[in-house]
């Protein structure tokens, strides 16, 4: 039988987000309550401005982003949306506002800026 590199990197994004996934709620306008997930939030460095004759970006910023397990998400029901809260068990609470586009299985993953008010849905 032939090697399934697609079930393989399945597994292992399953592992790594079992083993480095956080607990925390998720809540928008549509539900009635907040609701548990699970996510892993990462941080990557985004370089603006105009490469230069140095050879580097002007500015280096922060860009978080939370990853989701996609079959945890369709199981319990819940569609993420932009504007989406997810609140982490210390009090840090960030918005969704971009879908990344899929890349491969078990994620799915939000660009997300945290927010400074926790938004009040009714």
């Amino acid at each position: 039988m032939a090697f399934d590199f697609r079930e393989a990197k399945r597994a292992m994004r399953q592992t790594v987000h079992d083993t480095l996934g956080v607990a925390a709620t998720y809540q928008d306008s549509t539900l009635t309550a907040p609701v548990d997930v699970t996510v892993r939030w990462h941080t990557r460095a985004v370089w603006q401005g105009e490469m230069g004759a140095a050879g580097y970006a002007e500015v280096a910023t922060a860009q978080d982003i939370l990853l989701f397990d996609r079959e945890a998400l369709a199981t319990a029901g819940v569609y993420l949306r932009r504007g989406g809260t997810v609140v982490f068990p210390d009090g840090q609470y960030f918005e969704l506002d971009i879908r990344k586009p899929l890349d491969g299985p078990v994620t799915a993953a939000w660009v997300v800026n945290q927010s400074t008010q926790l938004p009040v849905f009714g």
